[in-house]
């Protein structure tokens, strides 16, 4: 009940008055000229059209979201940016670098919250500071970091199938540590598979998945210097948590 009650009280103050999002909708997914996925196909989106365009020149491309109601469609889209899958601008307009970068505002990830950012998005221009970097927030861990991170993609999976809620801040310390857990991949030999690279100077990685991230934890806790923000110092670091899932009672995560 605190979970819903606290997903209620942060999703009025972000919806707009306007058009009212039925329950019945179907919302969809398409990077530049690609086929359309349903967003509970997140997982082969994120490797067909969000891993695969990652890479280490300065290209950007367009990721569409589609809402279809009743015969009718809405649609936004956002700009990004190939080497690092980075959100430049939404519906043809360049975004702020304070809007764009992550606050540490609380934010619960879930099927509504998805919806009434999509509704937002429709409306951009009139949203708040606060409300905008909420939107963007949103909808980035939807695309961006799920092909970034293996650990979010099952996330963002498990509520767009199952109905499940997640924290923000409980994957807050894994979303900063992209470079680094990418270095550290290089470093210790663990990019392997079907990984692709992405970075000026260093070489992202995606998807970061949830073994490089259990092997990163027990360096760090051995006293492992990681880079961080600053190349030329090597320091140590905390191990990288991520919060439980709260789904229905009768589902478990996958």
């Amino acid at each position: 009940m605190r979970y819903l009650l606290a997903l209620a009280g942060m999703l009025l103050p972000l919806m707009l008055p306007g058009k009212a999002v039925a329950s019945q909708c179907s919302y969809w997914l398409t990077a530049g000229d690609s086929e359309v996925y349903p967003v509970e196909d997140i997982s082969a989106f994120a490797e067909q059209e969000m891993r695969q365009r990652l890479n280490r020149s300065k290209q950007r491309f367009n990721v569409a979201f589609v809402r279809r109601c009743d015969g009718e469609e809405a649609r936004f889209q956002l700009e990004l940016l190939t080497e690092n899958l980075y959100i430049l601008g939404i519906n043809g307009h360049t975004l702020p670098d304070d809007i764009v970068r992550y606050s540490n505002d609380p934010l619960t990830i879930s099927r509504e919250r998805f919806e009434a950012s999509f509704e937002n998005a429709l409306w951009f221009g009139s949203l708040s500071r606060r409300q905008k970097q909420a939107t963007l927030k949103m909808l980035a861990f939807v695309v961006s970091e799920t092909a970034r991170f293996s650990d979010v993609e099952r996330a963002v999976n498990n509520v767009f199938t199952k109905g499940c809620l997640y924290e923000w801040q409980e994957y807050s310390h894994l979303l900063r540590r992209w470079k680094t857990l990418s270095i550290f991949a290089n470093t210790r030999g663990l990019a392997y598979g079907h990984q692709y690279t992405g970075g000026s100077r260093a070489f992202l990685l995606a998807p970061i998945t949830a073994e490089i991230v259990s092997e990163y934890n027990q360096a760090v806790s051995q006293g492992w210097e990681v880079t961080r923000y600053d190349y030329n110092r090597r320091e140590t670091d905390q191990p990288v948590h991520i919060g439980k899932p709260h789904c229905p009672a009768n589902l478990a995560e996958s």
